[in-house]
């Protein structure tokens, strides 16, 4: 049992959970914003709007592929490591295809190669990232002798929900800082400002949680120690 003044001690004393909450916070800003501005990235960089439909028709198969990796991946590498990797592989993917003319067939082909690349991969990070939430609970409880599942979950789906308002808003001020203008013939600025949200951003996003993570010191040999410790109170 725990009363409202635990909350701060319940949260704030779980280092693991906090650190797990800012990469996932990172994390969910890259799709995010890469959402936000896909349908101007595919009319206005690409030249072709109706590239975007086939696009995602190619995604999911990727997604599905990153599905059946993660759980194979995990149970030989570790939640944490398979998360750094996604990390790793999605910012080198949005970085390298952020330089690739789309409007040839061969460019095309390989924009969309790497994207399903990246796109497994960040199945990777969602998977693993949701998977190490259980994880930090037996921490904080073994930290602040306080048990509790459903606070961490809450302030975990909170920073979710934070990062999916941060990221629009963040969108939406480049746009605007850029020149953006709808159904206009777009600057230069306007132009780059829509290729750094799709690619460069979302990369450098990727880049600080994979940093981020280093921070993340519950390996699975020290929780399996803290959760002897648990079992045999």
């Amino acid at each position: 049992k725990y009363q409202i003044r635990d909350l701060s001690k319940i949260i704030l004393g779980n280092d693991v959970l906090l650190v797990l909450s800012a990469s996932m916070f990172l994390n969910t800003s890259i799709w995010v914003v890469q959402n936000a501005v896909s349908f101007y990235y595919f009319k206005y960089v690409a030249g072709i709007e109706s590239l975007q439909t086939i696009f995602f028709q190619w995604m999911l198969p990727a997604n599905i592929i990153g599905v059946i990796l993660t759980p194979i991946l995990t149970s030989r590498l570790g939640k944490k490591n398979v998360f750094i990797l996604g990390s790793l592989i999605v910012f080198a993917v949005n970085i390298i295809r952020h330089f690739i003319p789309i409007p040839t067939a061969e460019s095309y082909t390989l924009f969309v190669g790497l994207s399903m690349i990246g796109s497994s991969c960040m199945m990777f990070c969602s998977i693993c990232q949701w998977g190490m939430v259980p994880d930090t609970i037996e921490y904080g409880q073994w930290k602040t002798g306080i048990r509790s599942e459903g606070i961490p979950l809450s302030f975990f789906s909170f920073m979710q929900k934070l990062a999916m308002s941060f990221a629009g808003f963040f969108a939406l001020q480049v746009l605007a800082y850029t020149g953006y203008e709808a159904n206009t013939e777009l600057s230069e600025s306007a132009l780059s400002g829509i290729k750094w949200l799709y690619n460069i951003f979302p990369g450098l996003f990727s880049l600080a949680c994979l940093i981020v993570l280093f921070y993340y010191k519950l390996s699975k040999e020290r929780y399996d120690e803290i959760l002897s410790e648990l079992n045999n109170k």
